[in-house]
């Protein structure tokens, strides 16, 4: 399991070809030695990181959910991850069908990479009245109070989810 977490740690490094193991073990005395070799191989880096589309996310959300930056190692991993969380961010926003993808571009020893990222943002889903029924011991200003939305506010599956739990 060591050796296996060692040998993902490099790949997320953009080492993907590395090679780690098999461990040596030599005795000094009355101590243990272990030695772990690890052949790194080339290392996979971005060079450029371009957006396309994102008008309706913040800047600082934007920054953090990017994993890939430009210098910064690429692996598969790194840049699904980091297409799973602009999806979430913009779900998050009212966008339920926001499409977020990437196109690569390497060169010819596949070890630098230009990532651009394409984003169709699509309507925005707005709530536009909030109607309480069927309360008898509760006042509507204090539920419409406790679900902390108001008109205009985007609402996304979650949020909505959210509402429903809290009352």
């Amino acid at each position: 399991d060591d050796l296996e977490n060692v040998r993902r740690f490099y790949q997320l490094q953009g080492f993907a070809k590395s090679e780690v193991g098999p461990p040596q073990i030599e005795e000094q005395g009355d101590e243990l030695r272990l030695t772990l070799p690890i052949r790194e191989g080339p290392r996979m880096r971005v060079v450029n990181l371009n957006h396309e589309g994102i008008e309706s996310l913040p800047g600082k959300t934007l920054r953090d959910n990017l994993l890939l930056t430009p210098g910064g190692p690429f692996h598969p991993y790194l840049l699904e991850t980091t297409l799973r969380n602009l999806r979430a961010a913009y779900q998050d926003l009212g966008y339920s069908g926001a499409q977020v993808s990437a196109r690569q571009d390497w060169n010819a020893e596949h070890t630098l990479v230009d990532v651009s990222i394409d984003v169709l943002e699509g309507p925005q889903t707005l709530l536009d009245r909030v109607i309480v029924r069927g309360n008898r011991r509760t006042e509507s200003e204090v539920i419409r109070r406790t679900l902390a939305v108001g008109r205009g506010d985007p609402i996304s599956e979650r949020r909505a989810l959210e509402i429903e739990r809290d009352l």
